[in-house]
């Protein structure tokens, strides 16, 4: 299984650079309950992955504040797993699922990296 799953993986990376990187995003949504702790996954669901953000719907306000302490631990154990010369997500935004389908794609400028891990 693990010979079929690395040749899926160098197929999909001979399509582009850019196939690639959506189907890692896909690979993460797709694996978030063995990414994250069973109680983040619990609170947290991803939603989307977008010019390095992670939109998420989390379901407590209570939990939005906590989110903030996890985020970067979330943020390295995904660019760990997925790694690429550039990291997958950089930032984790909290929206709703229907925001997020609403907004228009933009890109992120670079000052906006080095801000505080989780806007809400």
């Amino acid at each position: 299984m693990i010979e079929i799953d690395r040749m899926l993986h160098e197929q999909i990376r001979s399509y582009g650079t850019d196939n690639y990187k959506k189907f890692l995003c896909s690979e993460v949504i797709n694996n978030w309950r063995e990414l994250v702790d069973e109680s983040i996954a619990a609170q947290v669901k991803p939603v989307t992955i977008e010019y390095g953000v992670l939109f998420v719907d989390v379901k407590s306000s209570a939990f939005k504040d906590q989110l903030k302490f996890f985020a970067e631990e979330i943020i390295d154990a995904i660019n760990e797993i997925f790694g690429q010369e550039e990291p997958l997500v950089k930032e984790i935004r909290i929206a709703q699922s229907f925001q997020v389908a609403n907004l228009p794609p933009k890109k992120i400028p670079p000052a906006q990296i080095d801000e505080p891990k989780v806007k809400m």
